[in-house]
């Protein structure tokens, strides 16, 4: 053991130095060993303590410790020894590093918490407060931004309809210039404008009693939200190729269990359906309702006979969505509805697959008639059910956001200067289209997106739909010319005028036929020559008017967005009276700005050629050549180039308009799964509760604020005219011509407001007449329409 020097009387006992070491293997001669007595009275201390543990043992002196830990062999690093030694350790590098490490690691932990902790914080009460899943989260995290987006938007325009001064800025406009674009995933090679290409961004909160500048600080929060909802679109929560299925139980409200959900943030419905799921209710749902633009004429040989004997006259064919494969456990789509001369239903016809039979089998029809008690309801609701996703999908995303909406944004962006007059004039008709579309390229055009998750289509299925896109859009116009009707068929019905009619014959058909070699241009004479005939004179002729036999056909028979085709309907009827007061409205602006026809605007002929083959890219082949000869037929000629520009300029706004109106206001489908869902349990009459919550979300996607076509009940025209748009037409600058183009407007929307008044009254006359005529239509009034598209 080691010694210790003696310590001098009357004075404290000597303690070792920190820095000598305690333990030595031979004491130094110089220093004696301890006496007989020291180490007698230091057992009996150590034996008092009973072999303390060794808690109790750092309690006792240093001198007391020492002994205990001597007298047991022992060779102690507690008290100073143990300091000494950890001193020793961490002299090398090694021990440095630990060091460091133990005391930044919290620091290191701590500092990233506090950066996450806003995110962090923000993600659990998003989680805490979003509504009901029902097996996806995705639908209610994007619900749950939506109402923050909508309460921005509501301060923004301090609770008020949009009007046309405070939404439309011309400071705004940005330089013609190519946008930066995205290709669409799955679609025809079309592309969208990147949402930063927007130009309106300020335009729709100035103007507002916050002020301009206060205002202005609301951009950025409006573009985050934005960019928050961009990314939820793509959050992978509850995605399965086999999604859960919850039924409903007997008795249970599926309306009520959405609007508990969504509430407020649902837009707002105008349509009133006392009876949704009977006979006469699928009538009005074909003849005034969501299938009111898919009706045509059955053929003069229908198989399908009424009470009467007498072949179905009227038809809606949904058919062709049979051949995309569905999700497990859901049912196919599909269903033609036959109906007789009186609009009583005769058949629904589904494309079914044969019991017991491969997945590739062809599929075979299967007629379901009335009578035939749960069958024929359950075919009737598969119907409907296929319809809302057919026209959702085909008629509103694909044809009127990717193609027109897109398409003419584009062009009006790329090809038009900002004080052009056209540009000027189609600015309430492409407001928010940029953010819009580009909105719909990430929800709802992606694999996973919100029509992906909540439509039935497995992944092949939901490729195959885009695939076949320009096939299922049904537009009547578009229909192939015949040498027996060259005039539209719309034209034949009872009491319309008939200027087209016997004009003229075809002397052949359009074909698709495309050499080596061919160019756009070349393609566009042949089927011009083709078409009407190879005389130099008679395809170069330009009359006083500037028309032709064969313009005045194609512009005749592609005009009206929804031409009647030989049916008449309510809904066809108000379809006519509003082409008719958009025709006159645009021809008569321009009128002012062309009064000898489009000859020296390189820009508009630009404009035009631009639309056109992007259109004939991304449309059937037929249509799209016959677009490429109506151009080629009509370039340097300047009245016939203003006439195909009018027919163009009507067709967009009709379909930006009443089109959107037409395919897009579902509310009321989409708030009552019983009533059509996007998908749905073979052999349910309701869909499914998760699939009530997805067609419910959606809906409330369109529910952003966005300009109305017409000044509503609260407001004036003049807080509504958007004639202070208009560039002064060329030579002429005085006040009087700007009162000429104000004039020119109220008259526009004079002629809606009265068209509103009288469908008002024939929705208030409807319920006391017989059927079918008890029902109207809302979707063609003016006074619910907005300016241009929404989701």
């Amino acid at each position: 053991p080691p010694t210790f020097p003696r310590a001098k009387e009357g004075s404290a006992p000597a303690v070792p130095s920190m820095s000598a070491p305690l333990l030595e293997k031979t004491p130094p001669p110089s220093r004696p060993p301890p006496s007989k007595a020291y180490l007698n009275k230091q057992k009996q201390a150590v034996n008092s303590t009973a072999s303390p543990s060794p808690g109790a043992a750092a309690s006792l002196s240093p001198s007391a410790a020492t002994s205990w830990a001597i007298i047991n062999g022992e060779r102690s690093f507690r008290g100073a020894v143990g300091a000494c030694c950890f001193l020793s350790w961490a002299r090398t590098p090694i021990a440095l590093l630990v060091t460091l490490l133990v005391w930044w690691l919290p620091v290191a932990i701590a500092a990233p918490l506090v950066v996450l902790l806003p995110p962090l914080t923000f993600l659990l009460l998003t989680f805490g407060t979003m509504p009901k899943q029902w097996g996806d989260p995705y639908y209610g995290f994007v619900l749950w931004v939506q109402k923050l987006r909508l309460t921005t938007q509501f301060v923004q325009f301090n609770g008020a309809r949009v009007e046309g001064r405070v939404a439309y800025d011309l400071r705004a406009l940005k330089p013609k210039r190519e946008l930066r674009k995205t290709p669409l995933p799955l679609g025809w090679g079309l592309v969208v404008a990147d949402y930063r290409e927007e130009e309106m961004d300020a335009a729709v909160i100035l103007g507002n009693w916050f002020g301009e500048t206060l205002s202005t600080t609301l951009i950025p929060v409006a573009r985050v939200l934005d960019i928050v909802r961009l990314a939820a679109y793509h959050l992978p929560w509850g995605w399965r190729s086999a999604p859960r299925q919850t039924s409903f139980s007997a008795g249970e409200n599926p309306v009520k269990f959405v609007m508990d959900e969504v509430g407020a943030v649902y837009p707002k419905i105008h349509q009133q359906w006392a009876d949704k799921t009977g006979d006469e209710a699928l009538a009005h749902f074909c003849r005034s309702g969501l299938a009111a633009h898919r009706l045509e004429l059955a053929p003069e040989d229908c198989p399908y006979l009424d009470a009467d004997g007498k072949p179905a006259k009227f038809v809606v064919r949904t058919n062709e969505m049979a051949t995309l494969d569905v999700k497990e456990g859901c049912d196919r789509y599909g269903g033609d509805a036959y109906f007789g001369a009186d609009w009583r239903p005769v058949a629904i016809v589904r494309k079914e697959t044969p019991e017991q039979c491969e997945w590739w089998s062809t599929l075979v029809d299967k007629v379901y008639r009335p009578g035939d008690g749960y069958k024929w309801e359950y075919a009737k609701f598969a119907f409907r059910s296929t319809v809302f996703t057919l026209v959702t999908f085909v008629d509103h995303l694909f044809g009127l956001h990717m193609q027109t909406s897109e398409l003419v944004m584009l062009a009006t962006r790329e090809q038009l200067s900002t004080d052009h007059p056209i540009r000027r004039f189609l600015i309430p008709f492409t407001f928010g289209a940029i953010t819009i579309n580009d909105w719909a390229r990430t929800a709802l055009c992606a694999y996973g997106g919100t029509t992906h998750r909540a439509f039935s289509f497995t992944d092949g299925g939901f490729a195959r739909a885009w695939a076949l896109a320009p096939a299922l859009a049904f537009t009547r116009s578009n229909a192939r010319w015949t040498e027996e009707n060259p005039s539209p068929r719309g034209q034949e019905s009872k009491g319309r005028a008939q200027p087209f009619r016997g004009v003229f014959r075809l002397k052949k058909a359009p074909t698709n036929e495309i050499a080596d070699g061919e160019t756009a241009a070349s393609v566009a004479e042949k089927v011009f020559a083709r078409t009407v005939g190879d005389s130099a004179s008679e395809r170069r002729s330009d009359d006083g008017d500037g028309d032709s036999d064969w313009i005045d056909a194609f512009l005749a028979h592609h005009g009206s967005a929804y031409p009647s085709g030989g049916v008449d309907t309510p809904f066809y009827r108000a379809c006519e009276r509003y082409h008719g007061i958009v025709a006159r409205w645009v021809d008569a602006y321009c009128a002012r700005y062309y009064p000898e026809g489009v000859a020296a605007d390189d820009e508009a002929v630009a404009f035009l050629e631009q639309i056109m083959l992007t259109t004939s890219q991304s449309t059937v082949a037929s249509y799209g050549l016959q677009l490429g000869a109506a151009f080629a037929a009509s370039r340097g000629r300047p009245l016939r180039m203003r006439r195909l520009l009018v027919c163009f300029l009507t067709r967009f706004i009709e379909l930006v308009t009443l089109g959107h109106e037409q395919v897009g206001a579902v509310q009321v489908y989409a708030q009552d799964a019983s009533f059509a869902s996007f998908s749905w349990k073979k052999g349910d009459l309701c869909g499914t509760k998760e699939a009530a919550m997805q067609g419910a979300t959606l809906m409330c996607l369109t529910s952003s604020i966005t300009p109305t076509l017409m000044p509503g009940d609260d407001s004036t025209f003049e807080q509504h005219d958007w004639s202070f748009l208009y560039p002064p037409p060329p030579g002429q600058q005085s006040a009087a011509d700007a009162a000429d183009l104000k004039a020119l407007n109220r008259t526009f929307q004079e002629e809606l407001a009265a068209m509103a008044r009288d469908l008002d009254a024939e929705m208030a006359a409807a319920p006391a007449k017989a059927f079918p005529d008890n029902m109207g239509s809302c979707t063609v009034n003016p006074r619910y329409m907005e300016c241009a598209v929404s989701i």
